[in-house]
């Protein structure tokens, strides 16, 4: 196997990475007049005639004042605010649809204490209401209980007269 071996680069003339230097290319000949006359012809690769950097500078000048490369310009304003509003409704629909969120989870939330609420009132009577009839039924229990020894009190007493009538009949 033999490694690749990579071709050998040119030496740039800036220290800049190529994409950075593209750029500051670009933003330097966009820039209002007049212009770095060095740096378009290092851009374009020379001089092949006399004058060819004047008129390309002048042409450049001209479009850059040109109605229609300001038309352009004020379009692209004018996307880029439509952009920026959009982005600021979708923010303003976001926020409304995080708040109505935040609104029905508080009313979930509420209705879930509410039951929870009416589960422990519903729990607490129906404790009262087995005290209630625990009591009832201990009431009950004690009447019966002493009813039954009044009436073992009363068939005591009733067999004690029995058998006195007995004994005074003898």
């Amino acid at each position: 196997m033999q490694q690749k071996r990579q071709a050998a680069k040119a030496k740039l003339s800036c220290n800049l990475t190529p994409e950075v230097a593209d750029i500051l290319a670009k933003h330097l000949m966009r820039q209002a007049t007049p212009h770095n006359l060095r740096l378009l012809e290092s851009v374009c690769g020379g001089e092949f005639f006399p004058g060819q950097i004047e008129a390309i500078n002048d042409s450049i000048t001209s479009w850059m004042n040109g109605d229609y490369f300001l038309g352009v310009l004020l379009s692209r304003m004018e996307h880029e605010d439509f952009i920026e509003s959009e982005k600021i409704s979708h923010a303003n629909t976001q926020a409304k649809q995080e708040l109505a969120e935040l609104a029905r989870k508080e009313k979930a939330d509420q209705k879930v204490l509410e039951r929870e609420i009416a589960k422990k009132k519903k729990q607490a009577a129906m404790e009262e209401a087995a005290a209630v009839k625990k009591a009832a039924k201990d009431h009950v229990a004690e009447k019966k209980k002493k009813q039954a020894q009044e009436a073992a009190e009363a068939k005591s007493v009733e067999r004690a007269q029995t058998a006195l009538r007995i004994a005074q009949a003898e």
